[in-house]
């Protein structure tokens, strides 16, 4: 402390010293709470003249390490340079005066503030968990710690899943994702206001939730299957890749494994036998583990059989497409060559081909006109 801070410091416990009315005797300080390596001074004001001596406990101060004087005859000073721990105690100003010997004390604390080291700020678990939040905390003289979450206590009632351990780290039984968020631990001298706080993240990841399968949506074609698949939490990490084994219900029949990429949106399995019941597990994983297994059944059905033509058959399509043709050109034959099959069945039944017939007809019509 400068000079010419000491002596602000001192005119200003001059100027509350004038104000007191009743006292006789008085020790003015700036704070009762002094932090290591600072410094303090003790003003003793008493309301008339006389000599002055200062005391610890019951013993005089030892002026080589502490520094006395009298600023007049009614006032002295007591000025501690960089105080330690050892300095906390009871001074007392014994005045001697003409009307006897008066005394009144000041108790000084002295502290090191709480220091948390390299207390680690930031955590990930795992879901179901039993974990442990180190706070390391040092200071003087003692250091009480305390944890906070969302500006409320953690209690250690015994009911709860939250442990203060003697090292006072805080344990969390079962953690679950619910329980991420901020900690913080406060420091605190023993029995004074001086306190000190550190925040400390946690972050709870699982594993990925169970996949969820949409069996109402799964399409089937012939032989394949195909089932939408939806990841709600994937747990605070990507999910990597799912992991499908399924088999058919038959006896003794082995698991056949596949993997699909984390970005999947169906799971489609191809090659199945047909007229078969199979039961699938699904499973999602991210770089924390695997999740459940999602769990569902389905059924490949027996394709319907369609009738088959044979040899027969063909043949006999094949012959019928013929005989259209054959009478479609005999038709045209008939009407414009006079020719064909047709021509000669005319004129078996009607003794004249068609082609005469209409002729005729014209004929006449044109004799009746």
């Amino acid at each position: 402390m400068t000079a010419s801070m000491m002596m602000l410091r001192l005119c200003g416990l001059l100027l509350m010293c004038s104000t007191l009315i009743d006292a006789k005797l008085d020790i003015i300080s700036g704070d009762t709470d002094v932090q290591v390596g600072h410094d303090t001074l003790l003003l003793c004001k008493a309301d008339s003249e006389g000599d002055f001596r200062w005391l610890k406990g019951d013993e005089d101060i030892d002026e080589d390490r502490y520094v006395v004087e009298k600023f007049d005859e009614s006032t002295s000073k007591l000025l501690l340079n960089k105080v330690e721990v050892d300095d906390s105690g009871n001074y007392t100003c014994v005045f001697d005066s003409d009307r006897g010997i008066e005394k009144t004390s000041y108790q000084i604390y002295v502290y090191q503030t709480p220091d948390f080291g390299t207390t680690q700020l930031h955590h990930e678990f795992l879901v179901n968990q039993t974990v442990s939040i180190p706070c390391v905390v040092s200071g003087q003289p003692a250091v009480e710690i305390d944890w906070f979450r969302n500006n409320r206590t953690v209690k250690d009632d015994g009911r709860g899943h939250f442990r203060i351990q003697p090292d006072n780290s805080l344990q969390i039984l079962g953690i679950q994702q619910e329980d991420s968020g901020t900690y913080t631990c406060e420091g605190r001298i023993k029995g004074r206001p001086i306190t000190r706080t550190l925040k400390i993240s946690v972050v709870v990841n699982g594993e990925p939730d169970s996949p969820i399968l949409s069996l109402s949506e799964k399409k089937l074609d012939k032989n394949s299957v195909s089932i939408p698949i939806k990841q709600l939490k994937d747990g605070g990490s990507p999910i990597l890749r799912y992991i499908v084994r399924y088999k058919g219900n038959k006896e003794n029949e082995e698991w056949t494994e596949k993997e699909f990429p984390g970005n999947s949106s169906k799971i489609q399995l191809n090659n199945l036998q047909y007229d078969a019941d199979y039961q699938m597990e699904v499973y999602a994983v991210n770089h924390n583990g695997s999740s459940s297994s999602a769990k569902i059944n389905f059924t490949v059905p027996q394709p319907v059989s369609q009738p088959a033509l044979g040899k027969g058959g063909v043949v006999g399509i094949v012959m019928f497409i013929f005989l259209i043709l054959m009478v479609s050109v005999d038709a045209f034959c008939c009407y414009t060559n006079h020719c064909g099959l047709l021509n000669f069945l005319a004129r078996k039944l009607f003794g004249h081909n068609i082609s005469e017939s209409k002729g005729m007809d014209e004929e006449a019509n044109n004799s009746s006109g």
